[in-house]
């Protein structure tokens, strides 16, 4: 078999991968302030143990939704989530609307936020204006549609993975010995309670993509091998570009974990190079416009069918711009609140609902399904 070849059949999985880079990517990943909230300032455990762990369960849940989706045909979450429960459906497909609520909220938000602070960096202009420019360009992607936003994915994925990994090279002379201090010196700034409960709270975080990624995989993942290769590529993928920068943003610390945008300071204070300011701060707004464009196209399309079926009056490009404009006005008013008070207070309270009660269960339920599936199909080949 030929390279191209090879490269062809992983070409659902980079799809699936480019997605869940560009939701993970996003805000909180770009501004610096998820990783040193969660991870980087809590403790030494966070530069690597913690994005070690939350990977693998992440890489498990992307295989269990990917594959679970393309046997039952998915559409969106709420139909996973009816499949996967059963009787006990509008239990927790209520609990996951919710959740689902809240997240739009915050995702929401913190584009607005962070992104309005990087292009007033860019710009001069007020942050609050152009965090509105932000959303308006995240709309029209939405609005493009499904393919249009899996392209962007894909060409996304390849600029962060390029910046972060600048970062991270230019960086690293000068953020590793400090990063091999503050690891071996086992330094612990909460209480082991709190450092892993921070820890479990991020998988919330890691798994977020896949709402997106269940519409977005229609017509992509087919086979069982797309469904592995797109949980090992994605898994892969996010993992090195999380240590890597919690790598250079352990270097700062402590005085990293008092500013708002702490991948900025690296780059002004760690890296000091105008050329890679500059890249960093045009591939974070990108990545956060990606983020949130992926995040809704995916909720949206769940409350779509909803409002198609329940008021006819605000079917197709009506509802839909009407839940944008929506998101847009709480973005607007919870995004003064800054970067770092969003992120941590938001994903935190998203963790607090969907970890123990949503992505626990869903992983062990579809397991045992799979594990099942598989056996049954084993014995009737055998038969």
């Amino acid at each position: 078999m030929s390279l191209t070849q090879k490269l062809s059949k992983l070409a659902p999985a980079f799809v699936i991968a480019s997605v869940w880079i560009t939701v993970y990517i996003g805000p909180g990943f770009a501004s610096g302030s998820m990783l040193v909230g969660f991870f980087v300032s809590k403790s030494w455990l966070g530069v690597f143990v913690g994005p070690t762990l939350t990977t693998l369960f992440a890489a498990s849940m992307t295989f269990c939704v990917m594959e679970f989706s393309r046997i039952h045909e998915a559409q969106d979450f709420r139909m996973l989530y009816d499949a996967v429960f059963g009787k006990y459906r509008y239990f927790f497909a209520t609990l996951k609307d919710t959740s689902i609520i809240v997240s739009i909220f915050v995702v929401g938000s913190l584009s607005f936020a962070a992104g309005g602070r990087l292009l007033s960096e860019i710009t001069g202009v007020s942050h609050m204006l152009c965090g509105a420019i932000i959303m308006i360009i995240i709309s029209a992607m939405v609005l493009g549609g499904r393919w249009l936003l899996i392209r962007i994915s894909i060409w996304t994925t390849i600029s962060l993975l390029t910046v972060v990994i600048a970062i991270v090279v230019v960086a690293l002379p000068t953020a590793w010995p400090k990063m091999l201090e503050y690891v071996g010196n086992r330094t612990m700034n909460e209480t082991p309670f709190r450092v892993w409960l921070n820890i479990i709270l991020f998988t919330n975080i890691m798994t977020a993509f896949t709402d997106a990624a269940i519409p977005l995989s229609r017509g992509v993942i087919k086979t069982r091998s797309d469904s592995i290769q797109a949980a090992v590529v994605g898994g892969i993928l996010v993992l090195v570009a999380t240590i890597g920068m919690n790598i250079v943003l352990s270097s700062g610390m402590p005085d990293i974990a008092k500013v708002q945008l702490p991948t900025l300071w690296v780059v002004t204070n760690i890296v000091d190079a105008a050329w890679l300011k500059i890249a960093y701060n045009i591939v974070a707004i990108v990545a956060i416009v990606t983020t949130l464009g992926n995040f809704l196209f995916g909720v949206l399309t769940r409350y779509q069918r909803v409002l198609d079926k329940k008021l006819p009056s605000l079917a197709g490009l009506r509802g839909r711009v009407l839940m944008l404009l929506i998101v847009s006005a709480s973005a607007f008013y919870f995004g003064g609140a800054g970067v770092p008070v969003v992120a941590m207070r938001g994903y935190s309270l998203m963790g607090y609902i969907n970890t123990p009660f949503l992505e626990i269960p869903m992983l062990i339920i579809i397991s045992v399904s799979l594990y099942r599936m598989g056996k049954k199909k084993a014995s009737s080949t055998l038969g």
